[in-house]
Parts: structure tokens; C-alpha cells; sequence
């Protein structure tokens, strides 16, 4: 297993585009708690924040092929679809 941690959202998004799913996993994990206290301050419902973070990844995931611009910030693929 690779040490993803060092690696820059850049790196990372472009390993998970060639394939690479510890490094969306990586990734994923990295953003996860601005998705949860994003999701939690508009939606206020656990169930809800759930519901959204797992929303917002499988849509970051399924957008990685068409990033404009994938050694830009990550986050900006979390909105994304």
C-alpha cells in the first residue's frame, strides 16, 4: 500500500484518475470534514449529512474524468457533476 498521505491534492486527484482508488480513498478522506460541516451547517439532520457526504463523493468520483483542470485544487471537484 502507497503512503498517499504526503502527496498533494493534485497528485492525488491524478493517480485517481489513472485508476488509482487508494488514492481517491486518500483524497476523499482529506475532504471529508469540509463536506460533513458544510452539509451540517445547510442541512442541520445527521441522517441528511450522511446522506450528502456519500452524494458528494460518489459525484466527485464519477467527475474525475471530466476536472477541467485536475492539478488545481481538489475541492473543487466535490461540487462538481
Amino acid at each position: 500500500m502507497a503512503d498517499f498521505d504526503s502527496l498533494s491534492d493534485a497528485e492525488l486527484v491524478a493517480a485517481a484518475r489513472a485508476g488509482n482508488m487508494e488514492a481517491f480513498a486518500c483524497l476523499a478522506d482529506r475532504h471529508r470534514g469540509m463536506i460533513v460541516a458544510l452539509a451540517r451547517r445547510l442541512l442541520g439532520t445527521d441522517d441528511l449529512v450522511a446522506d450528502v457526504t456519500q452524494e458528494a463523493t460518489v459525484a466527485a468520483l464519477v467527475s474525475l474524468g471530466r476536472l477541467r483542470s485536475p492539478t488545481s485544487s481538489a475541492p473543487g471537484m466535490w461540487g462538481s457533476r
